[in-house]
C-alpha cells in the first residue's frame, strides 16, 4: 500500500485484520473503514491510526470491539464511528 500516496478512501472491511497488523502511512487518506475485522480497537490502536493517517476525517469500525471509554486526547473527528 505504500505506493498509493494519493489514496483518499480505504475500505478494509472483512479482511481478518488483527491487532498485530501494521498500518503504513498514506498521506492523503481522508476516509478509513475497518468494519468487521479481528481488531480490538483500544487506545493503542487508535494512536497508531492517528499517526499513520493524520488526514483522516472519517473513521468507521462497525462490528469491532471498542473500548468502553474513549481517551480524552482523541480528536472528535476520529470518534464519529
Amino acid at each position: 500500500m505504500t505506493g498509493f500516496t494519493q489514496l483518499k478512501n480505504l475500505v478494509l472491511d472483512n479482511n481478518e485484520i488483527g491487532d498485530e497488523n501494521s498500518f503504513p502511512a498514506i498521506p492523503a487518506l481522508e476516509t478509513l473503514w475497518i468494519n468487521h475485522n479481528n481488531v480490538s480497537i483500544c487506545f493503542e490502536l487508535l494512536k497508531i491510526i492517528m499517526i499513520a493517517y493524520r488526514t483522516v476525517d472519517f473513521f468507521e469500525a462497525l462490528g469491532v470491539f471498542m473500548c468502553a471509554r474513549a481517551p480524552r486526547s482523541l480528536p472528535n473527528r476520529l470518534l464519529s464511528s
